[in-house]
């Protein structure tokens, strides 16, 4: 269940973007039988504080009943790219 934001994405988010924040707010447990529904809202293009332009989406996981098991929040900022085009991992240290 940990990874239901990171793996609730739309996949064209994962093609241009990588994972930058994630916040977590658990209101509630579930049983090993319990039916569950996961729901992404994507958000337009935000600029942060650095100038640099960010996705934000706000995920849901809920029980078919309707009720809210964990509310989660995930930024996206665009993948770095070197000088000729192809994509440069970002280490750690860089968030």
């Amino acid at each position: 269940m940990h990874l239901f934001p990171h793996q609730s994405a739309p996949i064209s988010i994962f093609e241009n973007h990588e994972l930058a924040t994630i916040v977590l707010d658990y209101k509630r447990e579930c049983g090993r039988d319990s039916v569950l529904q996961s729901h992404t809202t994507v958000f337009t293009d935000c600029i942060d504080g650095s100038g640099e332009t960010t996705l934000q989406c706000e995920h849901l996981l809920c029980l078919e009943s309707g009720h809210t098991i964990v509310k989660a929040r995930t930024m996206w900022r665009p993948k770095k790219t070197n000088a000729m085009g192809t994509l440069t991992p970002v280490s750690a240290g860089e968030f």
